[in-house]
């Protein structure tokens, strides 16, 4: 096979490396048939084999004296990203400053366990092809006629059965070109989906205002995004379930986006109910096989509906018409690690290709997105009332700070929360004890010097764990156990301090032993299928009290949840992220939302330090407005969103200089971005200096809204070359 061939395919393909150009291989024809734009492929690539997307195929070689390579395999049986989406690609890998290969990996299922290709040996010319072998060839023409006699072929497994020496006979056929190989996925296991039954719910005159706008929207197949801001109880999942009715019975497809994997499983539940077997699922908590299998049905046309997390907004629906992201300002919908993209702009992009309509929905919406519905940039619609007509539950805020001095109480638990707890349980209530922090104690130290147990790899401290009797590095994941002496100064004093979870349920089943409680944080939902059992044992009745991380802050619906008790609101203020308040606001509200879903109001508890803090006060009240007064002139004052866009670059190294120098010479690089009134701030040691014995540096970019500026401030960050030791990381529009 020669470079200048006419028959010859050859493929344009993204590497899945950081790298910015693509590679022309040939491709071998017995491939030909599969390899099309968005197919995924293996390739050779310097010494090693790796995984790529074919953007475009013809016949033109690559210039004389550039070497093609063939590729290895064409993965999958339909290429699983559209036309559309290679170029939401394209785009989004400029907008977020990574690699086109990266972008493109990010948004398919991995590879990783797939099932592996049924082969089957074919014989495509049929009996000419056999008449052509030698009368000598005798057993080869028996094989030959064996498979030609199956028009779909035979699979090796069969031709063992019916031939001794089958393989060296195939490589013979092969060789002969009177066979070839055809790859067959093998068809997924067939999962029966309930019939659709579920009722769709009158919506009340404030619910049936918004959905009538966002509807003429879709109707008309006009772009738009509409910002959905309703309290909590407000009806907003219904309105969200009408309108993707009304984008299945027109044909076409909707995305519905949870902000936590927990989340699917009971909305999994209702939209089946209500949409039965149109409906896919897709996150990341399913093994690899499940999703690819989900995958191929969206992308061929057999599910036109898709829940699920983050990378779900990638799902290849080929008409997507509707995009609802639930809980709109949660920080997981943004990918921390590269490609950092965030899905609510990746919805906003991918709706404008499709003339398609974007719903985000809160009853704390983040600043961004309230800031532009009020400025008319977005459609706008405030829900002020709940559906089942009752008030928003009580929201009492504790000072733990007369807790520990009038009343002497060193327990995680207040008196009155106890108090409560006691009179809900009685009562045959439920009750959810909301702590934002995993493990049982948050470091250890010695009394006698003051020492911490600290990660040796990272400056963190190390948090102790009690379902394992060990200490744990939640950066890196070292452990270790506990020493019995101090490794400095050698005293035992060894004394575990602050709270996570596990503590919180360690006090709850010593002062209510009896009581079912079950816990809900990452420690506790790593295995299959976990999320399910705990939400259907709650769910159910079986567990009284729920005790849990963000996780179970947002989007659960339980009628006999009358008590809800925020254990420490104040463990996110404290820190140097600008979106503090903002976070605390929404998760003291979001959890509060939780209670009086039933029919009884409730009670929400907050236990803090900082009872007269603006955030918490306006959650106490359930007044988003009061606490948007304070903060948005806060942010303005300074730069930040939403007044401003911030992109922030991390420099990595194993030495620390080296780290801080590289980012000086990347500010001094971006000087001339002065001139677009760009300011870059820095470089200063990252919130957390040292993971995995690599040192952290950051420089901080605020971008005005301008196009132009951010068209700029891309073009210098890029062209920069750090030294070969260290590893750029750039995150446009990071979250904290």
């Amino acid at each position: 096979m020669t470079s200048g061939s006419s028959d010859i395919l050859y493929a344009q393909i993204s590497v899945s490396v950081p790298v910015d150009v693509d590679f022309t291989y040939s491709v071998p024809p017995t491939m030909a048939p599969r390899a099309s734009p968005g197919a995924r492929v293996l390739m050779p690539f310097g010494r090693r084999t790796v995984r790529g997307v074919i953007l475009s195929i013809g016949g033109q070689p690559p210039p004389p004296g550039i070497r093609c390579r063939e590729i290895d395999e064409v993965i999958d049986p339909i290429p699983l990203l559209t036309p559309a989406l290679l170029d939401l690609g394209r785009d989004l890998a400029s907008y977020y400053m990574c690699g086109i290969g990266e972008m493109l990996d990010a948004m398919v299922p991995p590879p990783a366990g797939l099932p592996r290709p049924i082969e089957r040996v074919v014989v495509p010319e049929g009996r000419p092809a056999v008449d052509s072998l030698p009368a000598r060839a005798r057993k080869l023409r028996e094989l030959a006629l064996a498979i030609g006699a199956h028009a779909e072929g035979l699979t090796r497994a069969q031709l063992k059965r019916l031939f001794p020496n089958a393989d060296r006979h195939i490589r013979g056929l092969l060789q002969a070109g009177i066979a070839a190989i055809r790859l067959e996925q093998p068809p997924a296991p067939e999962v029966e989906a309930p019939p659709a039954t579920g009722p769709f719910y009158p919506l009340t005159p404030e619910q049936l205002r918004c959905f009538e706008s966002v509807a003429s929207d879709l109707e008309a197949g006009r772009n738009a995004t509409h910002l959905i801001h309703g309290i909590t109880g407000s009806g907003k999942t219904e309105i969200y379930l009408h309108l993707i009715r009304l984008c299945r019975d027109g044909g076409r497809g909707a995305v519905f986006l949870l902000p936590e994997i927990s989340l699917t499983v009971p909305m999994m539940r209702v939209l089946k109910e209500r949409f039965g077997r149109d409906v896919a699922v897709l996150h990341s908590a399913m093994t690899c096989r499940e999703r690819y299998s989900e995958w191929l049905a969206i992308a061929r046309g057999q599910k036109l509906i898709v829940v699920g997390a983050r990378s779900a907004v990638f799902a290849p629906l080929a008409r997507p018409a509707l995009f609802v992201i639930d809980e709109e300002a949660e920080t997981s919908y943004k990918q921390e690690e590269k490609p950092c993209y965030h899905a609510r702009e990746v919805a906003r992009r991918r709706a404008a290709r499709h003339a398609a309509v974007v719903v985000l929905g809160s009853a704390t919406p983040s600043l961004e997105s309230f800031h532009e519905g009020s400025r008319g940039i977005i459609g706008y619609h405030r829900l002020r009332n709940r559906v089942n007509g009752l008030p928003l539950p009580e929201v009492t805020l504790i000072d733990m700070r007369t807790e520990f001095t009038e009343r002497k109480n060193r327990s995680v638990f207040s008196m009155a929360l106890k108090t409560e707890l006691a009179t809900v349980l009685d009562s045959g209530g439920q009750a959810l004890l909301f702590l934002n922090r995993r493990g049982h104690s948050t470091y250890v130290f010695c009394r006698a010097c003051g020492e911490k147990l600290e990660c040796g790899s990272c400056t963190v401290v190390l948090t102790y764990h009690m379902t394992t009797g060990r200490l744990r590095c939640h950066l890196c994941g070292f452990e270790a156990q506990p020493p019995r002496r101090c490794p400095k100064c050698q005293d035992p004093a060894i004394r575990y301090c602050g709270g996570g979870t596990q503590k919180v349920e360690e006090e709850f089943r010593a002062n209510f032993p009896g009581v079912e409680a079950s816990r809900m944080d990452s420690d506790t939902t790593s295995g299959r299928g976990s999320h399910q059992r705990i939400f259907e044992a709650y769910a159910s009745g079986r567990t009284r009290v729920l005790i849990g991380t963000q996780m179970v802050a947002k989007g659960f619906d339980f009628p006999n949840l009358d008590l809800v008790g925020v254990m420490n609101a104040d463990s996110g203020l404290h820190t140097s992220d600008f979106r503090s308040a903002e976070r605390t606001f929404q998760l003291v509200t979001q959890v509060a939302g939780r209670v009086g879903r039933g029919s009884r109001p409730g009670k929400v508890l907050v236990q803090t330090y900082c009872p007269s803090h603006y955030s918490l006060v306006a959650a106490q009240r359930h007044d988003f407005d009061a606490f948007v007064d304070t903060e948005l002139p806060q942010r303005e004052a300074l730069g930040y969103p939403p007044f401003a866009r911030i992109i922030r670059v991390t420099a990595e190294c194993d030495e620390e200089a080296l780290a801080e120098s590289a980012l000086r010479a990347l500010k001094d690089h971006a000087a001339n971005l002065v001139l677009h009134r760009v300011r870059v701030m820095g470089p200063a040691p990252a919130r957390v200096l040292k993971v995995a014995d690599r040192f952290r540096y950051c420089l901080l970019v605020k971008v005005p809204l301008a196009t132009e500026a951010g068209d700029a401030v891309r073009a210098r960050l890029r062209s920069f070359q750090p030294p070969a030791k260290i590893t750029l990381k750039i995150d446009v529009d990071p979250m904290a």
